[in-house]
């Protein structure tokens, strides 16, 4: 675990908000690959910024307020505004950082109820693992295949060492991801943009992405979007039980 003052959360709102070189920036971004509790900590400083510029963003209506009171009745508006999306925004990650350890104890049925709450589901892989790779895709299939006709969808999303399941050289499915993206319109693949990044430095080419799979994003710009837009489920791989 990587903890220290080098990670603080005042130099992680300096990467969240692109204020340091291109070298620094590059640290964080392998630091967070290799560190779960850093990357949730950096999720929960974006989420938690981005909640607080949404609550000062569209100020209430105030045509028809009395004069009088109209100033103090806006501040109170916007403080309840704000600590009504602040407290919804931890309560979202709290679950998500709560998740892990819930469905390490009930496997199959945590899974299952993630599933029958919610028809939107984010699966994040951040590791070259085979048994994972083939559990995400199994359990990716057959969301599919129970979701024909619906406007329901489920993104796997790859990053830091994750990327191999999307590398066309090296993933062990890629037939079988291939064949998901042509037969459904409903799932999405994503390569972080981050972790292609840092594989061209240290490699000095290009991964060899699977055609179809997107690479405009980071993984993190990409769950924390789905997030915020409500609905979406958020499940690890690791914490896939197998099907």
């Amino acid at each position: 675990m990587i903890m220290d003052d080098k990670y603080s959360d005042e130099r992680l709102h300096m990467f969240i908000d692109d204020e340091m070189n291109s070298s620094d920036r590059a640290e964080v971004m392998e630091a967070i690959s290799k560190d779960d509790n850093l990357s949730n900590r950096v999720c929960e400083l974006i989420q938690l910024k981005d909640a607080v510029r949404l609550a000062y963003s569209e100020p209430p209506a105030s045509s028809h307020e009395n004069p009088q009171w109209s100033s103090s009745h806006n501040s109170s508006s916007y403080l309840n505004i704000a600590a009504s999306i602040l407290l919804l925004a931890v309560g979202t990650l709290a679950g998500w950082m709560l998740y892990p350890q819930l469905s390490g104890q009930y496997g199959d049925v945590v899974a299952s109820a993630v599933q029958n709450q919610s028809d939107r589901i984010i699966v994040h892989i951040s590791q070259a693992d085979p048994a994972q790779f083939s559990n995400t895709l199994a359990y990716t299939e057959k969301f599919l295949e129970e979701h024909k006709n619906s406007d329901d969808q489920i993104d796997v999303v790859a990053h830091a060492s994750g990327l191999n399941l999307m590398r066309a050289d090296v993933s062990p499915l890629k037939q079988q991801i291939v064949a998901l993206m042509d037969k459904y319109d409903n799932v999405h693949f994503i390569a972080c943009a981050g972790a292609i990044k840092m594989y061209h430095q240290k490699n000095g080419v290009e991964p060899d992405i699977i055609r179809g799979v997107g690479t405009d994003t980071t993984a993190f710009d990409h769950i924390v979007g789905r997030l915020q837009s409500g609905g979406w489920k958020y499940i690890k791989a690791e914490n896939l039980s197998e099907i």
